[in-house]
């Protein structure tokens, strides 16, 4: 139940109020705002804003802190960076968040709430300011009912008050503990924006579950009609992977146990060590491990006692209980990969099923499991890999069960078939055989050699994606990096000086938003093509996103050649355009450039010049360029 904190600054008992107390009082209202890092302008219509970047933290190793204790300007928040996951892995520490919001004129006039993206979290206290200065505390966690949530939503979601009332800047507070993955994705919604994207969300799990019971329901009916046991291991597989993915998620605590949060503690890091456990045992089960491999068997049967092991161990004591089930997994994915590899260069019948199925299931839980403990940063393929890899692996050992049903079936009809033949009969059999085997050998090469030379074109048309904008086809993030790490070396080991200038399109919003993204799409697809005409070809052209550009230019001359460039870029891009549907458009550009001699050579140093000097181009009105030495 949410609790008001006590008040900070008592009224004054006194009238008048003496000069000597004014002064104090005003102190004391500005040191706190002095000790904020970077603040959040928040406007309406934005939808949302990812946190990153925007919030402290503190951390409390020994969970003693009060908020009256991290509000003083002496309290040693850090600050993070746009693009930090803020995952920090298993501790026992106590953290501290803290998010400054700066409001508009007379506030937001739409409701906003704040959202911790990370549903099993033990602890977790939100502070909220007052329009009097005082702060009122929400508790909540996955160690209280689920009742005790302000929002029924499966992660943990907070309203905040950015009306008129509390217009200005306001300060959040955020006090979390947990035994378990300490990762923080916070998020401001508006309302509308919210419960847009979790309707999208709740049908996109809905399918997902859903897809889960078709399977194992689907393998159990087939268990049933064969009493083949790989089938019914294959199904308590399935119903475990559904219990933790359903726990991550907040489901199974939001639908099934909302009134016991002892036993929702606990689903999340037992439902995996099932998983685990019943992994095991299928791969021991449908590979017949046992008797082709039996030493590897003795550590398969080790490992799977560890999951056993982990299922009841998060009851009593759960923060090395969630440790050890992410080493096992990690343990346990190299091994079934090798596993998988050996039984495929053996042809066994359904191990290359397994090998892909298992192999993308088991890579991305291994990225789970580092991810949990603190050594792979928080991205989508690592808060939803058990999602992804999952879904394949359900289809992909699907399609092995039914391989291993139809060779089965296969082998039985062969042995009665040839049962009934005669020996002259069998001759002629092996004789066909042979030829049609030979037959086979050359259709299934052929077969692989034109899959290798799909794969080898698919791999080169990933590795193009992977580093190229898919809109514009100019440089993305990670080639302009690779690029930029290049020229440095060339240019300390060639004594040259490099350029970067950093654009941004002004008067492409208003664009975008009369005409629609088709025309934004095709302005900027006209924009690349214009600036790639300006720069040299050994120069890059790469896109940040949205109407944000760099530009990487080598062995320059001097500042002066640099802003000659940038003014023909400015011309270039001012050039009015028809698109499509016949509409005229016209943008401009600011530009921030800066130099980089051999002496010079901090890469996050130039970045943060170059920026610093778009914005001082934008200031200056826009359409033209700026420069910022080092």
């Amino acid at each position: 139940m949410p609790s008001i904190c006590p008040r900070i600054f008592l009224p004054f008992r006194r009238a008048p109020v003496n000069l000597l107390g004014l002064l104090r009082l005003c102190l004391l209202l500005l040191l706190p705002c002095a000790a904020h890092g970077t603040s959040l302008s928040v406007h309406d219509g934005a939808g949302r804003y990812p946190l990153a970047g925007f919030v402290d933290v503190l951390e409390d190793p020994d969970g003693r802190l009060t908020l009256e204790d991290v509000r003083q300007p002496s309290a040693q928040f850090r600050p993070t960076r746009r693009g930090d996951d803020m995952s920090f892995g298993y501790r026992h520490s106590t953290y501290w968040l803290r998010l400054v919001l700066t409001l508009p004129p007379g506030g937001s006039r739409e409701h906003w709430s704040l959202e911790l993206a990370y549903p099993t979290l033990d602890s977790v206290n939100f502070y909220r300011m007052l329009p009097g200065g005082d702060y009122q505390m929400t508790e909540t966690g996955d160690t209280l009912p689920f009742g005790s949530r302000r929002v029924d939503h499966r992660n943990y979601v907070f309203p905040v008050d950015l009306s008129g009332a509390n217009a200005g800047s306001q300060v959040f507070y955020l006090r979390i503990r947990s035994a378990g993955s300490l990762t923080f994705p916070l998020t401001l919604w508006q309302d509308s924006a919210f419960a847009e994207a979790s309707q999208r969300s709740y049908a996109a799990l809905s399918l997902y579950f859903g897809a889960f019971a078709a399977m194992a329901l689907y393998n159990l009916m087939l268990y049933f009609s064969l009493r083949d046991r790989v089938f019914l291991v294959y199904v308590t597989f399935v119903a475990s992977m559904a219990l933790g993915l359903a726990s991550q998620y907040g489901l199974a605590f939001q639908f099934l146990w909302p009134d016991w949060p002892a036993l929702a503690n606990v689903a999340y890091p037992g439902g995996f060590a099932l998983a685990g456990l019943f992994g095991v045992l299928f791969t021991r089960r449908f590979l017949d491990v046992p008797t082709h491999l039996p030493r590897f068997d003795k550590v398969l049967l080790v490992l799977a006692l560890s999951f056993a092991i982990n299922v009841a161990l998060p009851w009593f004591e759960y923060q090395w209980s969630a440790i050890w089930i992410s080493l096992t997994a990690v343990t346990f994915c190299p091994l079934a990969l090798g596993a998988g590899v050996w039984f495929v260069r053996r042809a066994h019948h359904g191990a290359r099923y397994y090998l892909a199925a298992w192999g993308l299931l088991l890579v991305f839980t291994a990225a789970i499991a580092l991810r949990n403990m603190g050594w792979m940063p928080s991205n989508f393929i690592t808060l939803n890999g058990m999602q992804i890899g999952s879904a394949l692996e359900m289809m992909l050992l699907s399609f092995a069960l039914a391989h291993r049903y139809n060779k089965l079936r296969l082998e039985k009809d062969l042995a009665q078939q040839e049962a009934l033949q005669s020996k002259q009969r069998m001759v002629d059999t092996l004789k066909e055989s042979e030829q049609l085997l030979e037959q086979r050998v050359m259709e299934r090469t052929a077969e692989l050699e034109a899959a290798n030379a799909k794969l080898e074109e698919q791999q080169k048309l990933l590795r193009e994606m992977a580093h190229h904008d898919p809109l514009t086809g100019l440089a993305n993030r990670l080639l302009l990096d690779i690029r930029l790490e290049h020229a440095m070396q060339v240019a300390k080991r060639h004594n040259t000086t490099l350029a970067l200038l950093l654009l941004d399109l002004d008067g492409f919003k208003p664009v975008n938003d009369t005409y629609g993204h088709g025309v934004g799409d095709e302005l900027l697809m006209e924009l690349a093509q214009r600036m790639q005409t300006i720069v040299r070809q050994t120069d890059t052209v790469a896109r940040l996103g949205g109407d944000e550009f760099i530009i990487l230019l080598e062995s320059v001359a001097s500042a002066e050649a640099v802003m000659l460039v940038a003014e023909k870029l400015i011309a270039a891009l001012r050039v009015p355009m028809t698109v499509s549907s016949g509409v005229e458009v016209r943008v401009g550009a600011s530009i921030g450039l800066t130099l980089m001699t051999p002496n010079d050579m901090d890469r996050e140093a130039i970045i943060h010049r170059a920026d610093a000097a778009m914005y001082d181009a934008k200031a200056a009105g826009g359409n033209q360029a700026r420069f910022r030495a080092g």
